[in-house]
Formats: structure tokens, C-alpha cells, sequence
């Protein structure tokens, strides 16, 4: 999947194909989950990052069929 880095209200995810049934979740940098979203059908999908500080985080997909995982930037710097 491909992302929005560095995101500022939401991260932004585009999956090449139409996913069923996956989850998403957001880690900080300690390995704490801040968030997690549970999908029944997707191509695309945000996830709000309004509530967390401006950081490197980690998210997380999980999918039958596959796993996969990326770093990511918010940046709520310049948005109040």
C-alpha cells in the first residue's frame, strides 16, 4: 500500500487492488497501540491522526492474505 508522508490530519492509504477484511493499526514508537480500525471492504481508507502529536509512528496491515507494515510521519506542526 502507499501513503501521504508526511500526513497532517489523516494518513491516507491506497491499496492497489480492492481488499476484504483487513485491519489497520497505528503504533507509536514505543510499541503502544494508539489506534486501531477494523475493515470489511476497501480500496482506500484515512486514518484521523487529529488526535496524536506530531511523530514517527508505525502502521500496521493486517490481511488474510498477507502482513505488512511502514513508517510514517505526522506533522501537526503548522495545524492547529
Amino acid at each position: 500500500p502507499s501513503h501521504d508522508n508526511p500526513a497532517s490530519d489523516n494518513i491516507n492509504i491506497n491499496f492497489n487492488q480492492l481488499q476484504n477484511n483487513f485491519k489497520a493499526q497505528l503504533f507509536d514508537m514505543s510499541g503502544k497501540i494508539i489506534m486501531e480500525e477494523d475493515y470489511f471492504e476497501a480500496k482506500t481508507f484515512s486514518l484521523p491522526v487529529t488526535t496524536i502529536g506530531s511523530g514517527v509512528y508505525f502502521i500496521k496491515i493486517i490481511a488474510k492474505d498477507f502482513t505488512t507494515g511502514q513508517f510514517v510521519v505526522v506533522n501537526r506542526e503548522n495545524y492547529k
